[in-house]
């Protein structure tokens, strides 16, 4: 599994996971934020949907930090 602070799909899915709870659909528990980025993911790639990293159109998410 990719770690959330390295895969883009990961904020989408959290923002989706909002959507769903929001209008009362579903709750995702943020232990299957993962699984859902992975859907979502899987859904572009069956569907020939390009899938570009924000880095690569210029989208500045600030500076993540990697150290403990």
């Amino acid at each position: 599994m990719t770690h959330p602070t390295t895969d883009p799909l990961w904020g989408i899915a959290e923002q989706v996971a909002d959507c769903l709870s929001e209008r009362g659909y579903a709750f995702v528990e943020d232990d299957k934020l993962g699984a859902l980025a992975a859907a979502l993911r899987l859904f572009l790639t069956d569907a020939g949907i390009p899938v570009e990293p924000a880095d690569a159109i210029g989208v500045d998410h600030g500076s993540v930090s990697t150290s403990p």
